[in-house]
């Protein structure tokens, strides 16, 4: 995904949801830990973690993320049944001015 914009990546009918999360982690700035359930708007559910930290250009303006996700996909021939847990997601953002913490729940069922 290196080099691409978000819209190139994400569906029309995600972006504005997925947007407001990486906009937050570029203005406020923090850094984001998000937990669970990852590429909602597929129809696999993928499982996991991602990590996001702005980066600032010489001016010192947010320009960007650098990320990084480890996830594991569902696997839909499996028997093991989806848990609960796997529909829902945690975003944690770490103010990076003094390290103040805001949590936010998602559930996707």
């Amino acid at each position: 995904m290196h080099g691409r914009y978000l819209d190139e990546i994400v569906d029309v009918q995600s972006y504005q949801r997925v947007s407001a999360y990486f906009q937050k982690c570029i203005k406020m700035p923090a850094a984001v830990h998000m937990l669970g359930r990852l590429y909602a708007e597929q129809s696999r559910i993928a499982v996991g973690e991602r990590v996001m930290l702005p980066y600032r250009d010489n001016d010192g303006q947010s320009v960007g993320i650098l990320g990084t996700t480890v996830l594991q996909w569902h696997d839909e021939s499996s028997a093991e049944p989806i848990r609960p847990s796997d529909e829902s997601r945690r975003h944690t953002y770490y103010w990076l001015g003094d390290g103040t913490r805001e949590i936010v729940d998602f559930r996707f069922s």
